[in-house]
């Protein structure tokens, strides 16, 4: 359905995406894939594993100081990190129940531009479900001139293969001044690694320069610390409603929640990650959204949201609005499905 500049979302159309893009275990598209790989052949070194093992022993601000350390992230953290990029905006898009015809993102803390990957990918296939054209305008920013150099390799890979309208523009952070736009993407910024341990504080001095943006979408790799403060993120930043994925109560929420997926592991998260390679057959993010147009995801009564994994006999924490309560959960069930009183799933995520 075509309501001007916007395309509405029909059930048949998200149902094929969905089918399309997020059986188990998750795997990359292979252009994706291969678009990964020749990038790394440019300017992987070596030893990729060396700058992973010294990443995960230190724990002060990483510094991707040439083009190496920047393709051994891309290697190791790219595939997951599309994945999660998929499932957050494909959730927000089924919030909204529309999507823009043309939508300029902004992808904050870019990297290596790995967000560019999900989001030609994912709007390629629904633009096909809905049978549609769209237009990808995407503005990546780091604070890494050496991640921005392999980012646009891959991007140059990439729009060779897509099926929809993209451009590009890449920025570093002290070059960037702030545009109209869509989307604001903020991924693994707000962690140790990164020197921002105040997430309400940093998206407030962030957002407020951004002219016409509708929504956010943060994504943050699980850790306990960024993770307890996205539930609660609205009720510091004004203009802004969390609206998933649980369902904001009367008061603010520190609830460590986080959702995980299965996933194939790839030569390249081999190569990089050395013998941390096993953690790619994992995918776990934290998440938030937050719009200036939309409304939260909504409860009907005996309704609750599952916000920890269930355990192996079928037990799993849930919300209701701020209250807690234990359930015995359907088997299929994971976190951040809608679940009804007597534990059946009545709404997957995303």
């Amino acid at each position: 359905m075509n309501n001007g500049d916007t395309i509405t979302l029909t059930t048949e159309s998200v149902l094929r995406a969905r089918g399309i893009l997020f059986s188990l275990p998750r795997e990359l598209n292979g252009n994706i894939l291969s678009a990964i790989e020749e990038t790394l052949s440019f300017f992987e070194g070596d030893d990729s594993a060396s700058f992973i093992d010294r990443w995960y022993r230190n724990a002060d601000t990483v510094s991707y100081d040439n083009t190496e350390a920047a393709a051994a992230y891309l290697g190791a953290y790219g595939p997951r990190s599309i994945l999660k990029y998929q499932e957050a905006l494909f959730a927000l898009l089924i919030a909204k129940g529309f999507i823009h015809k043309y939508l300029r993102i902004i992808d904050f803390g870019a990297g290596p531009c790995i967000g560019f990957g999900a989001l030609i990918d994912l709007l390629s296939v629904l633009a096909e479900s809905a049978n549609t054209s769209l237009e990808l305008d995407y503005v990546a920013v780091d604070r890494s001139e050496h991640m921005l150099e392999v980012g646009d390799h891959l991007c140059h890979q990439l729009i060779d293969n897509t099926r929809i309208q993209v451009n590009y523009k890449l920025f570093r952070s002290s070059d960037f001044t702030p545009c109209s736009a869509n989307i604001l993407f903020i991924a693994n910024v707000m962690n140790d690694g990164e020197g921002n341990l105040d997430c309400s504080q940093f998206i407030t001095s962030l957002v407020e320069p951004f002219k016409e943006l509708e929504d956010i979408v943060v994504i943050e790799p699980a850790t306990e610390q960024p993770s307890r403060q996205l539930c609660g993120l609205d009720n510091n930043i004004d203009s802004w409603q969390y609206i998933g994925p649980c369902i904001p109560g009367e008061v603010a929420c520190s609830e460590w929640t986080f959702r995980q997926f299965s996933k194939r592991i790839y030569a390249c998260e081999r190569r990089c990650l050395g013998k941390w390679a096993s953690a790619a057959q994992i995918g776990k993010y934290s998440l938030a959204l937050l719009s200036s147009i939309s409304n939260p995801r909504i409860l009907s009564e005996g309704e609750s949201v599952i916000i920890r994994k269930p355990s192996a006999s079928g037990w799993a924490q849930t919300c209701f609005h701020g209250q807690k309560q234990m359930k015995r959960v359907t088997p299929q069930a994971t976190p951040w499905d809608i679940i009804d009183r007597s534990g059946k799933l009545v709404r997957r995520w995303p």
